[in-house]
């Protein structure tokens, strides 16, 4: 089976508040860089762990 073949789904779901001080894109855009380190790590945390159990069976 080569790497092309191999398909996993993981469904994951994450909630995170952000204050927002205006509607400028500037402002969206700093506060999405803001969560851009946390909503990686929420999701190597939760999807790593389901892509190992699945390969190990």
């Amino acid at each position: 089976m080569g790497a092309a073949a191999y398909r996993k789904s993981i469904t994951i779901g994450c909630q995170f508040l952000l204050e927002i001080k205006d509607s400028s894109l500037e402002s969206i855009l700093k506060a999405f860089w803001k969560l851009l380190p946390r909503i990686l790590t929420d999701f190597t945390r939760r999807a790593l762990p389901g892509f190992n159990e699945s390969a190990v069976r």
